[in-house]
């Protein structure tokens, strides 16, 4: 039995009501849940007496008809402003006869995130976007660009109605995100790879990702891409005949689960094409991405007597041994960490830092955080070459 503070009912044309503002607002649906929350961008251009406060989670419940209603989170919605609360308030489903007992869809919701058994997998939405990054990482470390446009799911959601119009719709969204998105020089360098010649400038992209696959994954990898082609024009050619009931949901979610086979598929041909896993190449991309960045505009300003300028010493040594630890300080002074990098021919650089946060101890807060200076402080020792004394004789 569901207990009625966690949760309310409402129509799901309430998705509507957001999804019509996607300058303001983001909807992402999936198999058994979805979010509505506010964008970053729009936020930041409120006032603060005007900001919104939005970020409602919930799943979806099944009426005895076929159609679906969303199961809103409570405590979510409570916390967004009273005029947001109203926007509900005409959406609300009081008489919960209407819907299905056994609703396997609410379960895995209900589960996933009250029950909290994180043992149910993520939506099929929400998977094909992983495989998307996984394929993505993959042709970026290996060809240097990804082979998809777009990673963002925001891109991509459930039917919001049981009819063939949204189920359309939805396909729309797709064939923007996977179809359309295909980028044809990272095609041509995997066919580079395997020593295929293309000529596809002229191809559409399904085409063209076609003529680099074996001939006994055509079916299995571009089959489904096919078929969200074919679904989504009605939607994109001429005018469309009236709406009819249709169960778009669940035939959406098998149209994508189709498409997240296909794309397993196409990323195992990737790996066997590139010699390498995307497990290792997702690895090294969010690494990199962790990575500091430097600020170019101030380039110049580094000169040939700076300690950071030390470092050119160390290339093409081979580092033979490293220390670390605790720079031994004097009393007051900050507590620094210390490196030293021992190299095979006998050099020997330290890497310390060095501030002037003990000047600045008198400083209030604001002024501190910009005078603030941290630096590395390098001392490069050579290594001891012989003299040849015969030479000089």
């Amino acid at each position: 039995m569901v207990k009625k503070e966690l949760f309310n009912f409402y129509n799901i044309d309430i998705l509507s009501v957001y999804q019509n503002n996607p300058d303001k607002f983001e909807v992402y649906t999936d198999n058994f849940e979805g979010r509505i929350s506010i964008r970053d961008d729009y936020f930041a251009t409120l006032l603060p007496e005007n900001r919104i406060y939005l970020n409602i989670q919930f799943g979806f419940r099944t009426k005895k008809d076929g159609e679906l209603a969303l199961a809103v989170y409570l405590p979510d919605l409570k916390k967004s402003t009273s005029d947001e609360q109203t926007k509900w308030h005409g959406f609300l489903i009081k008489d919960y006869s209407i819907f299905e007992q056994d609703d396997e869809r609410f379960h895995l919701f209900f589960n996933r995130y009250i029950s909290c058994d994180w043992e149910i997998e993520n939506g099929v939405l929400s998977k094909i976007k992983s495989v998307v990054s996984e394929i993505n990482a993959l042709t970026e470390m290996t060809l240097s660009n990804s082979l998809f446009k777009n990673e963002d799911d925001v891109y991509l959601i459930f039917p919001s109605a049981e009819n063939d119009h949204k189920y359309q719709d939805a396909h729309v969204r797709v064939y923007g995100f996977l179809i359309d998105g295909l980028q044809k020089e990272t095609i041509k360098e995997i066919a580079k790879s395997n020593n295929i010649k293309l000529h596809i400038d002229s191809d559409k992209t399904i085409d063209a990702l076609e003529k680099i696959l074996p001939k006994e994954l055509h079916n299995d990898i571009i089959k489904p891409f096919r078929k969200v082609s074919k679904k989504r024009g009605p939607a994109t050619h001429n005018t469309r005949k009236p709406a009819i009931k249709f169960p778009a949901f669940s035939k959406f979610n098998t149209d994508m689960n189709e498409i997240f086979k296909s794309l397993k598929l196409l990323k195992a041909f990737i790996e066997n094409t590139t010699n390498i896993s995307a497990e290792v190449c997702m690895k090294r991309k969010n690494r990199l991405e962790m990575l500091p960045k430097f600020d170019l505009d101030r380039e110049k300003e580094i000169q040939p007597n700076y300690s950071i300028s030390k470092f050119n010493e160390i290339v093409g040594k081979t580092i033979e041994k490293v220390e670390f630890g605790f720079q031994k300080i004097k009393e007051h002074h900050p507590n620094n960490e210390l490196a030293f990098l021992h190299f095979a021919d006998g050099s020997i650089i330290s890497i310390s830092i060095v501030s002037n946060s003990i000047q600045l101890c008198e400083t209030n807060i604001q002024d501190f955080a910009k005078c603030l200076s941290l630096k590395f402080y390098l001392n490069f020792v050579p290594p001891l070459i012989k003299n040849n004394l015969e030479d000089k004789k």
